[in-house]
């Protein structure tokens, strides 16, 4: 997730206009990312919605490149694949609607996660990383430098450790 994290703030800083932009532009996807990524915690469905379309289509793209949702997913796989809980209520997880599950496996299920494995989730964030590197190297491309026009006298007084008099940007 660091790497993931960190390849899509390099994007966000290459396409980003001036520092400043990046830096009210990063969290405020990081906060998309963190909103559509995250799992139903009751397991249900919202009211009269089936269980796999329980995000609109138009913010599905956004939830896919959400790298919170692959690492959450991964994260709950990895832990709770053939996992065996014990039927005591005193020593149950409290873990909301999906308390009085038997296995890690039900778990998944309940979660929609049956399908899910650790390997297509890593393997999705390796394609994020690669992606957000893809857009950055771009970015950086499509990006015209900007220098500092120095005249003659300009470039003789910074030789010599003095500020220009006059700079004009181009």
């Amino acid at each position: 997730l660091a790497s993931v994290s960190a390849s899509l703030g390099l994007a966000v800083g290459a396409a980003a206009p001036s520092g400043e932009s990046a830096l009210v532009a990063g969290p405020s996807l990081m906060v998309i990312y963190m909103v559509l990524g995250v799992l139903n915690p009751s397991g249900a469905p919202p009211a009269g919605e089936k269980k796999k379309g329980s995000c609109p289509t138009v913010l599905l793209p956004v939830k896919t490149a959400s790298p919170i949702k692959w690492a959450v997913e991964s994260l709950l796989c990895s832990e709770f694949r053939g996992l065996h809980f014990t039927r005591d209520l005193k020593s149950t997880p409290r873990m909301g609607a999906i308390a009085l599950v038997r296995s890690g496996d039900q778990a998944l299920e309940a979660l929609g996660l049956e399908d899910q494995t650790t390997g297509k989730c890593v393997r999705a964030m390796g394609t994020l990383l690669l992606s957000h590197i893809l857009v950055a190297i771009g970015a950086l491309a499509l990006a015209k430098p900007r220098y500092v026009e120095l005249d003659a006298t300009d470039y003789h007084q910074a030789s010599e450790g003095l500020a220009p008099v006059s700079a004009t940007t181009a």
